[in-house]
């Protein structure tokens, strides 16, 4: 049993082989132990966390389908269902589940071959240290804006916003989307992660231009290993052309070529995007 450090517990309530930790936190201890008991999962995959206040779960989903037609196994937890392929080991009861079930995916995935986890990362999980001892090697930044700001959640802005900025302490290289205000501090505030952006209206490394949307899909260029690429997805909305930008960026970091990636993305299921859909009409824990 481990219980907060100041706390009680009467001999009477636990048996007499039961051990007993006191700890400053139980959710940081939580999270190393579980860690610990399945072996460190998160060292034998390469693990891609995507954060921002909107965008995860399509951005994610938008990853997973480009890297499995790639020929890569992948896993997936997030806000929709986790997977393994395209399995569904059911649905989510929070966006990132807590540290103890969550280690215990990792552990199921590196059982079954997974190769590389894609994986949403609310702000509450990296606030409560859910995530704590995961070994992260890409993070992404979607976006930032007001959302979760309560007694429970956030008491302000400045809280919500570094509360998602822990996740570029975790990892070695970061994508941001240069055209957010927030996400443009995120390079400074972090230097020792090696940080790329992508944007559609200011200077990035990875620039989307002559956009076309329409009321079924988006059409873009954007250079891809020195060649310029059209790239269409059949989601419309200018966000769609963001979260295909995110994307094209962990894909070129993992050495998928220009043509494998734009023909999956336009071929991105629309039945997923019905799915994304009905799920965030839902009332969670994000």
């Amino acid at each position: 049993i481990v219980i907060q450090e100041g706390e009680t517990i009467k001999k009477s309530d636990i048996k007499d082989d039961t051990i007993v930790i006191s700890a400053p936190d139980t959710r940081i201890a939580t999270s190393k132990i579980a860690c610990n008991f399945y072996n460190n999962p998160s060292s034998k995959f390469t693990l891609i966390g995507v954060t921002g206040t909107k965008g995860k779960t399509t951005t994610t989903f938008m990853i997973k389908r480009v890297l499995e037609k790639a020929g890569h196994k992948v896993g997936l937890i997030g806000t929709v269902a986790n997977y393994i392929g395209d399995k569904n080991l059911g649905e989510s009861s929070r966006t990132t589940p807590e540290s103890l079930e969550l280690q215990q995916l990792f552990s199921q995935m590196v059982e079954q071959g997974v190769e590389v986890v894609v994986m949403e990362v609310s702000s509450q999980s990296l606030k409560l240290h859910r995530v704590d001892d995961c070994q992260f090697d890409i993070g992404l930044f979607t976006n930032f804006s007001e959302d979760h700001i309560s007694p429970k959640e956030h008491p302000d802005m400045e809280d919500y916003f570094n509360s998602k900025l822990k996740l570029f302490d975790m990892c070695k290289i970061g994508f941001i989307n240069a055209d957010d205000i927030q996400g443009s501090r995120i390079p400074r505030l972090v230097p020792d992660c090696d940080i790329k952006t992508y944007g559609i209206d200011n200077t990035c490394d990875l620039l989307a231009k002559d956009i076309t949307i329409t009321n079924s899909y988006v059409d873009f260029r954007v250079k891809v290993s020195d060649r310029n690429e059209r790239v269409k997805v059949d989601i419309p909305g200018r966000f769609s052309v963001y979260n295909a930008l995110a994307a094209i960026c962990v894909a070129k970091k993992l050495g998928i070529e220009a043509y494998g990636i734009e023909s999956n993305l336009r071929t991105y299921p629309g039945q997923v995007f019905r799915e994304i859909r009905e799920i965030l009409a839902r009332d969670k824990d994000y």
